[in-house]
């Protein structure tokens, strides 16, 4: 898949799914390490996790055009979105912006 087609507004590159917890703030900054908040810097609070939607069947490697009955396109949908919801990871997070 590319950038962008799992529906992530923020991609966190080199941390893991697990780092975040729901309910607890983490900051986004261009600042280093443990310098002071700037009014630049980001807030957010993480809400719940993601899960995936119909709306990623509309992705042309999971809508094949070559699958021609809509049944079979339905059932591949599904199957791909009911694997998406069972490997934490492959998701994200919903967060709120605080700052």
């Amino acid at each position: 898949y590319r950038e962008g087609d799992l529906g992530e507004n923020v991609l966190v590159d080199g941390v893991d799914f697990d780092f975040f917890t729901i309910g607890k703030t983490y900051r986004f900054t261009s600042q280093p390490e443990g310098a002071v908040a700037s009014p630049d810097d980001v807030m957010i609070k993480i809400t719940e996790p993601m899960e995936a939607c119909a709306n990623l069947c509309k992705l042309p490697y999971i809508n094949d055009p070559s699958i021609e009955q809509p049944k079979e396109k339905i059932a591949r949908c599904k199957l791909i979105i009911e694997a998406l919801n069972q490997m934490p990871g492959l998701r994200g997070w919903y967060a709120k912006i605080i700052h």
